[in-house]
């Protein structure tokens, strides 16, 4: 899943990013850098959130 991909799903679910990264525990930037290797916990994470 791209970061372009968790964008959109996360605006249309009502997220903005910052937020998305508060829910799943870490900070924006620390969120950008986990999308972008594909940490595989942090996109589950954001998956379930977003329920996907």
């Amino acid at each position: 899943m791209t970061l372009n991909e968790i964008k959109s799903k996360a605006i249309l679910k009502g997220y903005t990013m910052t937020k998305l990264a508060e829910l799943i525990g870490l900070n924006r930037r620390t969120m950008y850098l986990h999308i972008n290797s594909q940490n595989d916990a942090t996109i589950k994470n954001i998956q379930k959130i977003l329920n996907i």
